[in-house]
């Protein structure tokens, strides 16, 4: 039930949900045409601010290191949610979170990692679909990564899972007591890393697809709205609310 809601958590908190939402309630009320007119778009100029959205990522993103101050490390953990399988021509498609997975093939290639752990099922709401972790470990392979250093687990379905999932490979294989890198996005870190330390799992913090930058001083970036951080937004509420669930469940 926790899985079911929190997808639909996530499309209620939607910027174009709330904006359309009032653009809807214009048409059906008369009466207050005006004033759900101007909500709306009030609505969609704040959330198209790129400033904005700039400053209040910044704040969330658990900021990284550079990867030649990065310490070895046994075990990349690696969280999915950066590809899909596209049935039609039969290939891996990536996302824009692709980093998850090309940073790790850069520090397995540089003897950062001795292994790399894929967790992740196929984030379907109903049904199996294809789970990240078969499509990725076969990826790695193809990359020239031997089979021996990849692990995989295709159970979970959120970050919780993930957590729980991976803690339950690692002590099948008796390696709890390696040095672990948890590899995810850097708006997505904060609850990864309080979802592992739930476990009881020791892992240290690897940010990547980080997307706040420095503040520009420039007109379009204080005033001008971009279509695109609509859609940023959505990621970021994910991020912030999907947090607060977990508080709530107790699940960080």
């Amino acid at each position: 039930m926790f899985y079911f809601l929190s997808k639909v958590l996530a499309f209620l908190i939607s910027p174009y949900f709330w904006g359309f939402g009032l653009l809807i309630a214009a048409f059906f009320w008369k009466a207050k045409r005006k004033k759900l007119l101007l909500a709306s778009i009030i609505v969609f100029y704040i959330f198209s601010n790129r400033a904005l959205h700039n400053f209040v990522l910044s704040s969330w993103e658990v900021q990284t290191v550079r990867t030649e101050n990065l310490r070895h490390h046994d075990i990349g953990i690696v969280l999915g949610g950066f590809a899909y399988y596209d049935e039609q021509f039969d290939r891996i498609e990536f996302n824009n979170s692709a980093d998850r997975i090309l940073m790790p093939l850069k520090l397995y290639n540089q003897g950062k990692l001795d292994k790399i752990l894929l967790s992740g099922g196929s984030g379907e709401l109903i049904g199996r679909g294809h789970p990240y972790s078969d499509l990725i470990k076969q990826f790695l392979i193809d990359s020239g990564i031997p089979e021996d250093d990849i692990i995989s687990e295709s159970e979970s379905r959120n970050t919780r899972e993930n957590a729980e999932m991976t803690k339950k490979v690692l002590e099948q294989l008796d390696l709890t007591d390696k040095k672990l890198l948890l590899i995810t996005s850097a708006a997505h870190m904060k609850r990864a890393k309080a979802c592992f330390d739930q476990t009881g799992l020791v892992v240290n913090e690897f940010s990547v697809d980080r997307e706040s930058s420095d503040p520009r001083y420039d007109f379009a970036f204080w005033v001008v709205p971009n279509v695109e951080i609509l859609s940023k937004w959505n990621k970021l509420n994910h991020e912030v609310i999907g947090y607060l669930a977990y508080w709530a469940a107790g699940y960080v």
